[in-house]
């Protein structure tokens, strides 16, 4: 081989062992990252975080029995919905947040109170339990996201007037 070759080869199989450096599995720090992101896009209902934080083909469903949103679309859409009831919302977590990184998958989960200021003058309080589960490989994103709440309590203060 000539000098010209064997630095194309070298330097081919550098590239491709550095790509292989840089791919690695999710932590429970990357976990912990989105779920804050999670809460950020609550809190400032920011439809731009939670276009990032969800995968393409992830689901959400919210109260757990409603209908479950499939696709990153549908996702932005019940979002947009949930968010123009609300002229403030306030999600605070009042658990410690569970992570469980394993062969199977990255999960996490815990609870909140869920507080929103509704533009007809209603005020929400309301206890969640939320759970996550993860993509493992990078770009890391919510796959999954579930939450369930009292919802004869959600109505009854939904419906203040």
């Amino acid at each position: 081989m000539g000098s010209k070759t064997c630095f194309f080869v070298v330097l081919v199989v550098v590239c491709l062992l550095s790509g292989v450096a840089q791919t690695r599995n999710i932590t429970e720090k990357d976990c912990l990252s989105l779920i804050y992101s999670y809460a950020d896009s609550q809190n400032n209902r920011d439809l731009n975080i939670i276009g990032q934080i969800f995968a393409q083909n992830s689901t959400a469903t919210a109260p757990i029995g409603s209908s479950v949103a499939v696709g990153l679309s549908n996702i932005t859409a019940f979002y947009t919905s949930f968010f123009k009831v609300a002229t403030s919302i306030t999600e605070t977590i009042t658990s410690p947040i569970i992570v469980n990184v394993g062969p199977t998958g990255a999960y996490a989960s815990y609870s909140k109170l869920f507080n929103a200021q509704t533009y007809q003058g209603c005020v929400l309080e309301v206890p969640v339990i939320t759970w996550f589960q993860f993509t493992t490989q990078s770009p890391f994103q919510i796959s999954s996201f579930n939450a369930i709440w009292n919802t004869t309590l959600f109505t009854q203060q939904f419906s203040c007037h």
